[in-house]
């Protein structure tokens, strides 16, 4: 769950996460390049699966800053929530996903 600003590799993890949830002022930057870094956490290998070379590139390579909603376009973000609900959604899937069966 996102409700901010995420940077490096508080964006880079989504990859390798089963779901992700983010209010709407969020927004996500990997700034690597102009750090003088190369992008961790295999978003190089998970991000151009997720939503293409193109837009992975953008954002690894070119340090450009998304919002929530073009990061759920682009499939990095499972879904966006108004700010005013987001916790009471996200409480509700969590809840529901904490139903399921453990086995």
């Amino acid at each position: 769950m996102v409700n901010g600003p995420a940077v490096g590799i508080g964006v880079t993890i989504f990859g390798l996460a089963d779901i992700v949830y983010a209010s709407e002022r969020a927004h996500f930057t990997t700034p690597f390049s102009s750090l003088g870094l190369s992008p961790e956490a295999c978003s190089s290998y998970t991000f151009p699966r997720i939503m293409g070379y193109a837009k992975a590139n953008e954002l690894l390579l070119f340090n450009a800053k998304i919002t929530a909603r073009q990061a759920e376009a682009s499939g990095l973000v499972s879904e966006v929530f108004p700010d005013n609900t987001f916790d009471a959604e996200t409480a509700k899937r969590v809840r529901a996903i904490a139903q399921l069966p453990l086995k």
